[in-house]
């Protein structure tokens, strides 16, 4: 009868735990080119709820739609290569889908150094792992970094001024998560 109130009491928790919404965060993409580097801020000011759903295996996760158009650059004709490289106008969210399994994880003080997310770019979807360090302050906040090739997402890397000034292939996001 213990065990059965105990499963049931750990059912209860992630079901409501399911139900309340975490935020993303301290967004930024770095890369670099021939020449330097660069760095895309999504605004300090903003943060990202997540969505809950079910996906077609029957496990819950959290979406994030990070808008495109909301990153801030060095310059607009930055800002507009890099939306019409990610072809926002068609697609204008960064998508990521984080199963509830890892969050509930990470709630419970169980400590996890990767977890698998789904990201999707310009209309392409990518399983990718996503290096994690947890800590907790008042709230619990995990920061986490995703290595992804523009190639994995259809993505041409941009050439400039005749191919003098080549985007390399590797970007990093890196972000906090508030539980």
């Amino acid at each position: 009868m213990k065990k059965l109130v105990t499963i049931l009491a750990i059912l209860l928790v992630q079901i409501v735990q399911a139900q309340e919404p975490i935020a993303l965060n301290q967004i930024t993409i770095k890369g670099s080119s021939n020449l330097n580097n660069f760095k895309l801020l999504y605004p300090k000011s903003q943060s990202i709820k997540s969505e809950n759903s079910i996906s077609l295996d029957n496990a819950a996760q959290y979406n994030f739609k990070i808008p495109i158009n909301d990153f801030e650059a060095m310059n607009r004709l930055f800002h507009s290569n890099f939306c019409n490289l990610l072809k926002a106008h068609q697609f204008p969210f960064i998508e990521v889908q984080v199963p509830l399994s890892y969050i509930n994880y990470l709630r419970n003080d169980i400590e996890i150094k990767h977890l698998d997310a789904i990201v999707s770019m310009a209309g392409v979807e990518k399983n990718t792992q996503v290096s994690i360090n947890s800590f907790k302050e008042d709230t619990a906040r995990v920061s986490g970094e995703m290595k992804l090739k523009l190639s994995d997402f259809k993505l041409e890397t941009p050439e400039k001024i005749f191919g003098l000034i080549k985007v390399h292939n590797e970007v990093i996001i890196n972000f906090n998560i508030n539980l």
